[in-house]
Parts: C-alpha cells; sequence; structure tokens
C-alpha cells in the first residue's frame, strides 16, 4: 500500500468517538547525518554547503527545537530542495523544515556510485536502493558494493524571475556606466537588459577556453565563427577586441577592462578563476530553460568533444580541471533529462575531471534539444546518434520480480519483454531502464503493472554502488528534515533520505510531522505531541492524540556523548538533561490510554528497558501493542520478539519504508483503549 494513502483503508475501519492517547515509547536512535562540506542541490538550480545552510540559518533565527543549540526550526522562512516522492518516483519542491548539526567522532561511510555520485555520511545514513524485493531504504553502515541507488535523472528548478540591478557603486553616465579608477580614466561598459542568449554565450566563452582575470577575458579557439561571436558580444558592451593571431598558435581574442569584469562579477555571478576555480555562475543555474540551453550548446561547441570509450563505446565529454564546473554542467544537463557519469583522470600529474554522456538515448536528447554549432561535431553527434543502447548500461537487478509480474499477467516472455527480448536476462538478472520504458508503452497501464510505469516514467535512475570506504571522522555532521517525503538531494544527485515512527503516523493521517529526527542518543528529552488527529468515515471517527516519548534507557553515561565532541562539563549536562527525558517519559504512562511499545527486530529484545517498560505497563492495565521494527533487513527476526512476549499483540513494520502500517493502524483499532 503506498505511503501516503495508508488512510484510505484506514476509514472503513475506525469508528470510536473519544479521543485515544496513543503513546509511543521505545529505546534511543542515532543520528543519519551527512559530513561537513557535503553540497545540497537546492530548488532553485544553485547548490550550498549542508553547513552554510545551518549557519545562515541559525543567524536568521532565534528558535531552537526543544530548546537544543543544534536542532533548528526554520519552518518560517522559504528555502526549498528537490525531494524525491516515493510515492510516484517523481521530484518535488519541498520546504526545508529543520535543520540539524551535532558534533561526531567515529565512524563514517563515503559512499561511491558507477556514475561518479558521492557522499559521506553516518552509518545510520538511509539511502533509496533497488532490487529483487522492489524499492527499498537501507541504511549506509548495511549497503553493500554492487547495491543499486537511486540519483536524479531528470530536475526542473522552480524558477522565479532574476533582477539584475546595477549596484549603486557603478556610475551611468550618457555613455553606460563606469567606476571611478585610480589611475585612468574608466572604460565605458554599456549594460545588457537582463540575461540574454547572447550573455549565455559569452559567459560560455569567458569560462571555457579562456584567461579570466580581473582586467581582462582571453578568449581562446579555432573556430572563426566563435572568435567572430566573442567580439560581436564584446563590442556590443561597447568595448574594442584586440586580436592575437600567431603562426601555429591558438587564435585569441582579448577585452580589456575592469569595469567590465566587476561589471560582470557583481551583477550576473561571473567570476574570474583559474582553471581549476571555473565554475557555473548562480545566474545561469537559475536562469530559464533557453538560457540553459544556450550556454550548454556554446560550452559543448567550445570544450565538449566525442570519442570513444575502451570498449569502442560512443561518448559526449567535456574535461576541466575544475569539479565545481562539471558538477554544475551535470545540474543544468538534468534539465533536459540527460544523467552524465563523472570521474576523475590524472594527465602529467594533474587532476581533472570529465563528464560523459552515454548512451545513445541520452545521445538523441542531447541532439534534440542542445546540439552542437560547429559542423564536424554536429556530423559525429547525428552519427551516434543512430546507435542503440548496450545492454550493460543503465541495468537494474530487478529481472526476477518482473517474472512475478509476467505470471501473474498470464503472459509470455515476448508478450511481456518484448519480441526482441534476450534469454540472458534470465542468466544475469539484469534489465535496462531503455527495456522497461518500451515495455511501458506496449503493456496496458493497471496496477499489476503499475511498478513497471513508475521505474519508467521516474525521475531517478538507479545507480550501481563500486566503492564503500569506511573512514575516520572527527568534526561536525549535518541533516536537514524535509516536508512530506523526507528526502533531499546531494548537488551530484544522490537521493538521501530520513525518517521516524511518529513522523510516519502522523503524517498518514494529517500530512504533518510530530516532531523531527534526532541526532545524537537521548536527544529527544521531551514528549513532542500531535493532537486531534482524526479520521472520518460514514459518521465515525477515530480521535488520537499521538505523543513521542524520549528514548528509554536504563542507565545513561555521560560518557556516550564524549565520542560525539562533547566536553566533559557538556557531556555530564546531556546526561542529566537525558535522565530526566527518561523520567518524564515513564510520568506519562499515567496519560495514555495506549501504548505502541518500539522494539528492534535485528536485536534481542530481552533488554532490561523493555522488561521494565512492560512491567510498568502491566501492572497500570495499559493496552501495549509491540512494534516489531526494521523488519526490511535481513537480520530481522520479529518471532523472537512475539517469542519473548507471548501475551503482547505483535505488528511487524518497517518506519523507514512505511510497510504494514495498515497492520499496525487495525492493531490500534482492535487493541487501543477507547479513551478516558
Amino acid at each position: 500500500m503506498p505511503f501516503g494513502k495508508f488512510f484510505d483503508w484506514f476509514y472503513t475501519f475506525f469508528g470510536f468517538r473519544k479521543t485515544v492517547r496513543l503513546g509511543i515509547y521505545g529505546s534511543v536512535n542515532v543520528g543519519k547525518c551527512l559530513a561537513e562540506g557535503q553540497k545540497i542541490l537546492l530548488s532553485d538550480g544553485t547548490y550550498e554547503n549542508i553547513e552554510s545552510i545551518f549557519n545562515r540559518t541559525s543567524k536568521q533565527t532565534s528558535q531552537k527545537l526543544n530548546g537544543i543549540e543544534d536542532a533548528i526550526d526554520r519552518s518560517d522562512f522559504d528555502l526549498q530542495v528537490p525531494s524525491l516522492n516515493k510515492e510516484n518516483l517523481k521530484i518535488e519542491h519541498q520546504n526545508i523544515t529543520h535543520v540539524f548539526r551535532q558534533k561526531y567522532k567515529g565512524k563514517m561511510y563515503k559512499i561511491r556510485t558507477r556514475l561518479g555520485r558521492e557522499a559521506i555520511v553516518s552509518p545510520e545514513h538511509p539511502f533509496i536502493t533497488i532490487g529483487q524485493d522492489g524499492v527499498q531504504l537501507k541504511k549506509a553502515k548495511n549497503l553493500e558494493k554492487n547495491s543499486f541507488v537511486s540519483i536524479l535523472s531528470n530536475f526542473k528548478p522552480n524558477i522565479s524571475e532574476q533582477n539584475f540591478n546595477i549596484p549603486r557603486r557603478f556610475e551611468k553616465t550618457p555613455l553606460g556606466i563606469s567606476l571611478q579608477m585610480k589611475y585612468h580614466y574608466p572604460k565605458h561598459v554599456v549594460p545588457k537588459n537582463g540575461l540574454t542568449k547572447e550573455l549565455a554565450r559569452f559567459f560560455a566563452y569567458a569560462i571555457s577556453e579562456s584567461q579570466h582575470t580581473n582586467n581582462s577575458i582571453g578568449f581562446f579557439n579555432e573556430q572563426p565563427e566563435m572568435l567572430n561571436d566573442f567580439e560581436n558580444i564584446t563590442t556590443s558592451f561597447g568595448l574594442q577586441t584586440s586580436h592575437y593571431d600567431y603562426p601555429n598558435k591558438t587564435p585569441e581574442r582579448k577585452v580589456n577592462s575592469k569595469v567590465l569584469n566587476e561589471y560582470l562579477s557583481e551583477v550576473f555571478d561571473l567570476q574570474p578563476a583559474n582553471s581549476a576555480g571555473k565554475r557555473i555562475p548562480a545566474t545561469i543555474l537559475k536562469g530559464k530553460e533557453h538560457i540553459a540551453r544556450q550556454f550548454l550548446k556554446t560550452l559543448f561547441d567550445c570544450e565538449g568533444s566525442i570519442r570513444s570509450d575502451e570498449n569502442s563505446t560512443k561518448i559526449i565529454e567535456i574535461t576541466s580541471a575544475s569539479k565545481e564546473l562539471i558538477v554544475g554542467t551535470q545540474i543544468l544537463l538534468l534539465r533536459f533529462g540527460i544523467c552524465g557519469k563523472i570521474r576523475e583522470k590524472t594527465v602529467d600529474g594533474e587532476k581533472y575531471y570529465v563528464l560523459e554522456i552515454g548512451r545513445s538515448e541520452n545521445h538523441r536528447t542531447f541532439k534534440g534539444k542542445i546540439g552542437f554549432s560547429i559542423s564536424y561535431k554536429k556530423n559525429s553527434l547525428e552519427q551516434i546518434s543512430q546507435h542503440g543502447s548496450k545492454a550493460s548500461i543503465h541495468s537494474i537487478p530487478i529481472v526476477d520480480l518482473f517474472e512475478k509480474i509476467r505470471k501473474k499477467m498470464g503472459l509470455n516472455k515476448k508478450d511481456f519483454y518484448g519480441s526482441h527480448y534476450d534469454e540472458s536476462l534470465f542468466k544475469t538478472k539484469m534489465i535496462t531502464i531503455d527495456r522497461i520504458k518500451r515495455m511501458s508503452k506496449t503493456l496496458q497501464k493497471t496496477k499489476i503493472v503499475d511498478f513497471i510505469h513508475l521505474l519508467a516514467e521516474a525521475d531517478v535512475v538507479w545507480d550501481k554502488v563500486v566503492k564503500i570506504e569506511s573512514i575516520d571522522y572527527d568534526g561536525f555532521i549535518y541533516d536537514l528534515t524535509v516536508n512530506k517525503n523526507h528526502t533531499f538531494s546531494t548537488w551530484d544527485g544522490l537521493i538521501v533520505h530520513n525518517t521516524t515512527l511518529a513522523n510516519r503516523i502522523s503524517k498518514d493521517w494529517t500530512g504533518e510531522e510530530v516532531g523531527k529526527v534526532s541526532h545524537i542518543p537521548h536527544e529527544t528529552r521531551f514528549v513532542q505531541k500531535k493532537e486531534k488527529i482524526m479520521i472520518k468515515q460514514d459518521g465515525k471517527n477515530l480521535t488520537i492524540n499521538l505523543l513521542d516519548m524520549p528514548g528509554l534507557a536504563t542507565k545513561i553515561d555521560y560518557r556516550t556523548f564524549l565520542k560525539y565532541g562533547f566536553s566533559k562539563r557538556a557531556a555530564r549536562q546531556r546526561a542529566r538533561e537525558a535522565t530526566d527525558g527518561v523520567i518524564e517519559a515513564i510520568k506519562w504512562l499515567n496519560n495514555v490510554d495506549t501504548v505502541l511499545a518500539v522494539m528492534d527486530a535485528t536485536q534481542d529484545p530481552l533488554t532490561q528497558v523493555n522488561i521494565t517498560l512492560l512491567g510498568n505497563l502491566e501492572a497500570k492495565d495499559i493496552p501495549v501493542i509491540l512494534i516489531a521494527n526494521k523488519i526490511d533487513k535481513k537480520r530481522a527476526k520479529p518471532d523472537s520478539i512475539r517469542e519473548a512476549f507471548p501475551q503482547y499483540p505483535v505488528v511487524e513494520i518497517s518506519a523507514l519504508k512505511g510497510k504494514n502500517m495498515d497492520e499496525l493502524y487495525e492493531a490500534i483499532a482492535k487493541y487501543s483503549r477507547r479513551g478516558r
């Protein structure tokens, strides 16, 4: 049952009129965080370091979550990120509601995929994966090499009009604008009216084959039409271009003007930089589609090439000493549904970054939506666009799952997979996304084939994990809470996720959360409430006050916090506050009608915490529903909870994935005390 539709079934079940106070108790959880320096993709098409988001947010607001210094509520501010809706695998723009920071000392995992996506995350941070069991969430510590994780394949930024106001320090004159110079009279610049196609081309020239300093822009190229275009745009600024044409050297066109450089830098974010420091201006990343297209076309005209790899596969590629330029180019390509590979190479001891566009489907998309202007590149693109994709590219291991669907439909392999299917499918268990898309066009949309259409129309592709590196980390780690979907993307397109059981229940019923994800053990030290959660159907209703309790423990040692970077004084203070939180949670047992006791199905249930909690509840005659959580894990043994506590009903769920939540709601209806 899809995450957001649990309540559709739930409507038919409840008929109670009094409010049920539902308490959720369990042991502590741990952080789901990213390392410092990780860049996050924003909805406007730009990106920002996650610590920068935290720092500027902490300056904008004094409101802290439950008084915690490093968990900041920023729900009143408008900062959006592209977020994956796990029901339809589509990207939506959702608000960041909270940002988190904590000190951490311990193991982190550096994840790298075949297409060059990277992230450094804490062991508990989940990724969205796909396999023979379908789409699942898997924590970094449980991720395996050759797992398949989701990355962006399509991204339409949330674009608004940009204002290009000329700063006051520029003097407006009848000849244009100028700056007061210390040693000589300035050259006037005729300002452009907004971000035009010709400016987008000029920016690509200045970023690609150029020497861009504070005082000049020198453009080097062999193509006369590109040299002329650079000069014509320079002339439109009211400036002259110098020509440098020497035998056996690449021709150069150069414009000398400090005013032009400062004007372009301050108004349009085109910054002077050396090769390793080049990046795409924020104004281009936030620009409309025709601006992005013009910029990309010119950039690939200058720096792009078509070559054959070691397997004779044709590839469109662009190379730079700047990773930021390469990733920025990939962000722009996502607007057109083009997902490339990012890799590193070393030439004469220098590191370079390469963006490769493989697959003929991508080549055809590039040809139709971007293309080349240079004739020989245009001809090569035309040729490679006629080829078919190799089966090994963008394949995912879900053939066993597809076979179950096929057999349920009663179709033979030819009618299901298409007339040109290959028997190797059933040996490798892998199927290409291209074939899935073709299948979606021939298989009529019905409930049983929804999953096939979902994959074919998704805004993500599934990328193989090729390297998992455990690293020692000592510093701040960060996380975001994102409205509705609990997913966001790194700047290079890797999707990450977080969630909690209380938030899952509240969101299923109301679309809102109870509280936010905790990031340090015992971080939630106060009862978090969501009141008047109501379901109505046929004149009947059940109202729930949902209470999310601090994590329980029989002993809280201040030394637990030392590994997170706390001083002894701060660690002792945290331990005292956590102890108070446990006491508060126990006191609340007098104020609940039903308790959901959450237990980790991968761990031994016979812990002192569980035994003490259930003993207290039995003495108070409070109905208990045992939650065997994390059943999506291979090592989960929910039957061990039934064997340990046979007198209580047990519901097996995955709070992260939302699995079996309807069974949980059925148990709440059946076993809940009907309010007081």
